[in-house]
């Protein structure tokens, strides 16, 4: 069993990054609260669109060197300096390749947009800044300094703020907007290859080589990072050349308020690498257990806070010209809930080097997402795009189980899941029969604030005393 102090470095890390993500997801709503409220639903569209495209590039542009290389780094005797050299000068590879294929697709898919392509080329510029920052984040990952990463965030997030209030102040349109937000994720991976190199200083002379052998080991996980990205926002895609600029901006909104919680498994899962790198089978067994137990006692509540306190959310962070973006946040969210469990399998996938397995559930629900979308965006706009994606989630959860059980020869227990399932699901009908039976309704304003912390709180309490009065064994199943 890991040692209290084991356990509490995980969590402690775990904890900063999520207290980072939540800082800077805290200023990234404001942004987007002075964003939208600036740009009308018509002039928003446009940046969503555009972001959306480039951002799937940008995310793939380490092409899964990131992974491997936090993988290798947090390995017992690995030459930490020669393998960072070889992940950053593999950077001018995968960062230059994705720019150039962002480029042709830019210019393919909105041939008919030119204004959105303006924009997009404008955002070109940040696929190698994200390459750098993803690179050098594999030193954070390895050497567990989640704090650097949380800084980093909050960093990001206050200098996105800062580049449209500059644009507001000075009465600019979309393109300063874009350019502005250009510059910020530049100076973020600036400060970031530069807070690496306290940890880690990289051996650059004959990196190239083994750059060369770091890059064909990625290969199979960057093209699932690829299939992944364009998964993540192909339904943005394809509502910004299906729907109105309107739907569009709305579908943006959703998507950003509820990419905070698609993004919570791997602040755990990263905090959880380094040791797990370090454990033997039962103790890499007892963390995937509770990294597993974690992830999906907090993604039980996620869909029923979404119901009660989204129209909240939106009216509070775009207003009412964007109230479309209600429903499609509910859906979302849930979609977004699915995918914690999820994470646990395919991050499991890479850690026990069976990263080959990943692609296949990747494009299996890119292809549902991709095929559904195009039936229900036109029957149902934006509600038909994010009923596609929870479709889709279902889909690669079911996948993904089965490909880690295979691999790893276990899978984690679901007993302590359950319970938090039944809690879940519990307070869910307590909230409906008083919708229904007495009227009530969440409140809007600061008094929003209270009620969701009473529901997080009941919420903890009840799956507390459920553990306690029925414990369950702490262990994966075969």
């Amino acid at each position: 069993m890991p040692s209290p102090g084991f356990r509490g470095r995980i969590s402690y890390n775990a904890l900063v990054r999520l207290g980072g993500r939540a800082a800077g997801g805290l200023v990234a709503l404001v942004a987007l609260h002075v964003g939208t409220h600036y740009f009308t639903p018509d002039r928003w569209g446009p940046i969503v669109a555009a972001t959306a495209l480039v951002g799937v590039f940008a995310s793939v542009s380490d092409f899964g060197v990131q992974q491997i290389a936090s993988r290798d780094l947090a390995s017992r005797g690995a030459d930490a300096r020669s393998l960072y050299g070889a992940a950053l000068a593999a950077t001018p590879v995968t960062a230059g390749a994705a720019t150039v294929v962002a480029a042709l697709v830019v210019l393919v898919v909105y041939s008919t947009h030119p204004g959105v392509r303006v924009l997009a080329y404008v955002l070109l510029p940040t696929i190698p800044f994200t390459a750098l920052w993803l690179m050098s984040s594999s030193v954070f990952v390895a050497r567990a300094r989640n704090d650097v990463r949380a800084v980093l965030d909050v960093a990001s997030s206050v200098l996105v703020l800062g580049a449209v209030l500059l644009v507001r102040s000075t009465h600019g349109g979309a393109t300063r907007y874009v350019m502005f937000t250009a510059v910020a994720t530049g100076v973020t991976a600036a400060a970031s290859v530069v807070l690496a190199r306290m940890y880690v200083i990289p051996r650059l002379r004959g990196s190239a080589r083994r750059a060369s052998g770091l890059l064909r080991r990625a290969a199979p996980l960057g093209l699932t990072y690829g299939a992944n990205a364009l998964y993540g926002q192909v339904d943005t895609v394809v509502v910004a050349l299906l729907a109105s600029s309107g739907a569009l901006a709305a579908f943006g909104v959703a998507s950003q308020i509820a990419g905070f919680a698609a993004a919570v498994p791997a602040m755990l899962l990263s905090a959880v690498t380094p040791h797990f790198m370090r454990k033997d089978d039962a103790e890499r067994r007892v963390l995937v257990q509770r990294s597993f137990d974690t992830l999906v006692t907090v993604a039980a509540v996620l869909p029923v806070g979404a119901a009660l306190f989204a129209h909240v959310v939106v009216s509070a962070v775009a207003g009412a010209g964007y109230s479309g973006a209600t429903v499609p946040l509910v859906l979302l969210v849930s979609a977004a809930a699915l995918g914690f469990p999820t994470a646990v399998y395919g991050h499991g996938l890479v850690l026990v080097g069976a990263e080959r397995r990943v692609p296949r559930g990747v494009y299996a629900a890119l292809l549902l997402n991709l095929a559904g979308n195009l039936i229900a965006v036109p029957l149902a706009g934006i509600t038909g795009a994010a009923v596609v994606l929870v479709v889709s989630e279902l889909a690669l959860l079911a996948i993904r189980f089965r490909e880690f059980r295979v691999a790893a020869g276990y899978v984690p227990s679901f007993a302590r899941s359950a319970t938090a399932l039944l809690v879940a699901a519990g307070l869910a009908a307590v909230y409906a029969a008083g919708d229904e039976l007495l009227g009530l309704r969440v409140s809007h304003g600061p008094v929003a604030v209270l009620e969701a912390g009473a529901l997080v709180g009941a919420y903890a309490l009840l799956v507390s005393v459920a553990r306690h009065l029925a414990p369950t064994a702490h262990h994966g199943s075969t």
